[in-house]
């Protein structure tokens, strides 16, 4: 499990562990926390936003405290059963595993030997409530059950897929939780209001008897004639306490939440601060949340996350928080709706979609336009929902100017669809069509990539570099949509170039009809129609029939009438020519085929887009193995 960063935001003090641990953990906090706001507001009638904090606090034991903790904790138990562990009976994977856990344990029994460990504590949540036994439980969610999504539509975290980032974060993958609920949450005659469980999430293993384990042990689970219940309330307490855990009272708000401890931490302070800003700085600088996250290392030293001092983030930030457009360098802008008439909604509605914000740097020496080649080549937009946790950097291949910024989904509907699009670790909105995802989901999805990456292609029109100076072609329909064509340019072809002497052209080209067609008056958009003639020239026509490769693409062109080839737009082919095959690549049509003397006639028709965009046919074709001709004409 990795969660994927750009290039730009890759970091020496960055790991996969830190990634997954401060997203899925702060995620599922954050989303109790929201859960609690939400009650308050419900129960009571009252607006309150409870501040929502959780510390990452690292410690390392010596003496008493260290020896406190290893009896509370029974690892003295652990560490015996494993020592019985046959490793003949282990495969590689399991020996692997073991042998990490095993160094851990190592000096358990010197007292002057550290042990490691790390709290995080959280205030301004519920606490895991719901009743121990019962499928409402958190705290089983959490801790115990294996990807049980228990998130509300709103929510952002797995509840139970979570402890992933839990356990990878610990070197023996042991795990404490101490939890003290709403005492207005429980059920009439409930009186559990705290809690404690401890997991180690152990391979499964045979011992040297031959008995087969599951791997599995707890700490705070009793048996009875019931089945197992839960260390509760004041043994509860005395378990926390026993391993150094601060008690809490639920009769406390700011007491009400839950406190974790791992062992032997795979993460520090400053790996935990750095991926903390990565994926979580909107809330961090959103006042209006009340969010806030702390980290000490084991020295006492503050290592707080300060996105705004990250400089790595600096463009997002300013993207993020500029709401007006006094700087042409950024743009604010909201989406609108997701109207209920286009073909893709299959919603039955017309829901808001959200906001887009977008900023570019080319002042001389500014990242828009990098002097280095490989320093900052794509352009980024952080995709985020409702908790404000940046799902994925989407990285947009385009070609300078680069453009950085997020796109923040409207809370409802449209929160709720994208949420139901990310796999358990919450890293992507997935697009394409799975049995999976519902389609309405999977289509919305679809709809804001590509619409965030045509509002991208306009901004950064606004910023390229003249080359080139050419008239844009524009069509009648394109200026009747548009409402006229207020620069009074008249449309005329680019010039082709000359033909070079040691070019051979084997295939003629001849354009048919090239025009735009109307898809949805009311969203203003439309689709590029081209087709064309393909045959052999005159000088090659005794060879047909041969087999020669065609390939088509479609790109949106700025004033000069430059275009970028590596971002095409999405391109499909009405009828496959008889003896052609098809493929797509990179929103390209690409037909192989076998070329008779009479050519063949190919139509195509490109994805709807905005009638702000001009878009250009660029068909080429070549006997396999040949240089290709090439042909444009623009829409």
């Amino acid at each position: 499990m990795k969660i994927e960063r750009p290039s730009l935001l890759q970091s020496s003090v960055s790991t996969p562990v830190s990634d997954i641990f401060v997203r899925e953990l702060i995620q599922n906090s954050w989303d109790s926390a929201d859960d609690q706001r939400r009650y308050i507001k419900k129960s009571m009638g009252i607006e309150e936003v409870l501040p929502f904090t959780i510390d990452f606090e690292f410690d390392s034991l010596t003496g008493t405290e260290k020896k406190s903790l290893i009896d509370g904790a029974k690892l003295k138990e652990l560490r015996d059963q494993l020592k019985s562990i046959n490793q003949n009976q282990l495969d590689q994977n399991g020996k692997r595993f073991f042998d990490v856990v095993g160094k851990c344990f190592k000096d358990l029994s010197k007292t002057n030997s550290p042990l490691n460990i790390l709290k995080i504590i959280e205030s301004g949540t519920g606490g895991m409530h719901g009743k121990w036994g019962t499928r409402d439980s958190r705290l089983y969610a959490a801790m115990l059950s294996v990807g049980n999504n228990q998130g509300s539509d709103d929510a952002g975290g797995s509840f139970g897929y979570g402890k992933a980032g839990l356990i990878q974060a610990s070197g023996p993958s042991i795990v404490y939780a101490y939890t003290a609920v709403d005492p207005t949450r429980l059920d009439k005659g409930d009186k559990t209001s705290r809690m404690f469980l401890g997991v180690a999430y152990w391979d499964q293993y045979q011992n040297t008897d031959g008995t087969d384990f599951s791997g599995w042990s707890t700490l705070g689970l009793i048996e009875t004639n019931r089945g197992k219940a839960i260390a509760t309330n004041d043994e509860a307490d005395r378990l926390a306490a026993s391993l150094g855990i601060e008690t809490r009272d639920p009769n406390i708000s700011d007491e009400i939440g839950t406190t974790f401890l791992i062992l032997e931490p795979n993460v520090n302070a400053e790996s935990l601060k750095e991926a903390v800003e990565t994926w979580w700085w909107e809330p961090l600088i959103n006042k209006k949340k009340e969010f806030s996250v702390k980290i000490t290392d084991a020295k006492g030293k503050h290592c707080d996350p300060a996105p705004t001092s990250n400089r790595k983030l600096s463009a997002f930030i300013e993207a993020f928080l500029t709401d007006h457009d006094d700087n042409p360098q950024v743009l604010s802008k909201n989406l609108g709706s997701f109207d209920k008439s286009l073909k893709q909604n299959h919603i039955g509605a017309t829901i808001a979609i959200g906001k887009l914000k977008l900023a570019v740097d080319t002042e001389p020496g500014g990242w828009s336009f990098p002097e280095k080649e490989g320093e900052s080549d794509e352009s980024l937009i952080a995709l985020m929902r409702k908790t404000g946790m940046v799902v994925e950097y989407s990285r947009k291949n385009t070609s300078p100017p680069y453009a950085r910024g997020c796109f923040i989904a409207s809370e409802g509907v449209a929160n709720d669809l994208l949420r139901q699009t990310e796999p358990q670790l919450h890293q992507h909105w997935a697009k394409d069509k799975t049995p999976d995802i519902p389609l309405k989901a999977t289509d919305f999805s679809n709809y804001i990539h590509k619409r965030v990456g045509d509002e991208l292609r306009a901004f950064r029109n606004n910023f390229i570099k003249r080359r080139v100076a050419t008239t844009r072609i524009r069509h009648k329909l394109f200026d009747q949509l548009c409402g006229g064509n207020p620069d009074g340019e008249k449309a005329r072809k680019r010039k082709k170039p000359p033909t070079s002497p040691k070019e051979v052209r084997e295939v003629s080209i001849q354009t048919i009809n090239c025009s735009p067609v109307k898809v949805n008056q009311r969203a203003k958009t439309i689709a590029g129609l081209g087709k064309f003639h393909f045959a052999p020239m005159p000088k090659v026509a005794a060879d047909a029939p041969f087999e020669i490769e065609i390939t088509v693409g479609y790109y949106f062109v700025d004033d000069t009438g430059n275009y970028d080839r590596k971002d095409p737009h999405e391109l499909n082919i009405e009828d496959i020519p008889t003896g052609f095959t098809k493929t797509q690549r990179d929103g390209k049509v690409i037909l192989r085929g076998k070329l008779k003397s009479q050519g063949v006639n190919v139509t195509l028709k490109s994805n709807p887009h905005s009638v702000d965009f001009t878009g250009k046919f660029v068909p080429t074709a070549a006997k396999l193995n040949q240089a290709s001709n090439t042909e444009e004409e623009s829409l």
